[in-house]
């Protein structure tokens, strides 16, 4: 037993906490998507994004109770820009991407999902003219180019047979999940 705890310590000696909680993370978004897919059609996709938002915001209370009693008088001064973010979210957010599970997969949704924090920092260029560093830039083209490649299956051909399909269409349309995190920058 002390020899396992010996080298539990070592790994978090050399740093490995870090990659594990990155893998962690990764595993619960890419789980939100298969989940999702699951329960298409037992469990309404505004009723997914209820119990996401709920069970959410009940796991990360402990750890951010006190932030926001500390900072209450600034949230009640903003409290607009949250309500227009808390409605944007709901519709625009995952709840989209849950209606284009009855048309696509768990893995179309992700891959969706996973363009939308260049999408953020694209659209916040283009509409309030932010600057964009070389790091920001360099993470849009290679998310756009792994979107692409899941999207055409690597096959370039694809894109010349694509054809807009109702599916397609709700499925692209949580690109828009993007709109609600631009009042952060306003």
């Amino acid at each position: 037993m002390l020899r396992t705890s010996r080298k539990a310590d070592d790994l978090l000696a050399r740093g490995a906490l870090p990659y594990a909680m990155i893998i962690a993370a990764a595993m619960i978004l890419a789980s939100n998507h298969i989940i999702a897919r699951y329960l298409n059609g037992v469990v309404p996709p505004i009723g997914l994004v209820f119990w996401r938002m709920t069970i959410g915001s009940l796991v990360l209370l402990p750890f951010a109770a006190r932030g926001v009693l500390i900072h209450r008088q600034l949230i009640r001064a903003h409290w607009k820009l949250f309500v227009v973010m808390a409605c944007l979210f709901v519709p625009l957010g995952n709840g989209v991407i849950y209606v284009a599970y009855n048309f696509t997969t768990a893995l179309n949704g992700g891959v969706v999902s996973t363009a939308q924090p260049a999408l953020t920092v694209l659209l916040s260029w283009i509409l309030f003219r932010d600057l964009i560093n070389w790091k920001q830039s360099a993470g849009i083209f290679i998310a756009a180019f792994g979107v692409l490649i899941i999207i055409t299956r690597h096959q370039s051909n694809r894109l010349l047979r694509f054809t807009l399909s109702p599916h397609k269409t709700v499925d692209s349309c949580g690109v828009l999940r993007t709109v609600y995190a631009i009042p952060i920058f306003v």
